[in-house]
């Protein structure tokens, strides 16, 4: 299972490589997403990794800290599917408003997360 905390590792490291270097297509991307039915597969997929977090946390290093990040990713999936469309409407409009400057500044964290996925995992992946 340490496998797949590196893989999430390096596929969030270079997405949020790849959408820091046009952080416009991101923000087009993300009010696709909360606008339309994709909000539900969008829910389905946070779910889901946040129980294969859970899964793989005791085969990591921090393993406290990738199940407790494992359990935010399911619920805010769980979360995502149970807020009322006007809460929905205003957290797209509130991301749409970003500047490049702080889409990249989110970005970049979310390249540092995927930077400490890749050091736990790796240790036991290899």
């Amino acid at each position: 299972m340490s496998q797949f905390v590196l893989v999430l590792g390096v596929f969030t490291i270079l997405l949020s490589l790849l959408l820091g270097l046009q952080p416009r297509r991101f923000l087009t991307l993300a009010d696709q997403v909360l606008n339309t039915r994709w909000l539900f597969a969008a829910a389905l997929l946070r779910f889901l990794v946040g129980a294969l977090l859970i899964a793989a946390a005791p085969a990591v290093q921090h393993s406290e800290i990738v199940a407790l990040l494992g359990w935010l990713f399911a619920l805010a999936g769980l979360l995502l599917v149970t807020l009322p469309p006007a809460v929905i409407d205003w957290m797209a409009d509130r991301v749409t408003r970003f500047s490049p400057a702080q889409m990249r500044l989110w970005l970049s964290v979310s390249a540092a997360l995927g930077c400490w996925l890749v050091y736990v995992a790796l240790p036991t992946a290899i």
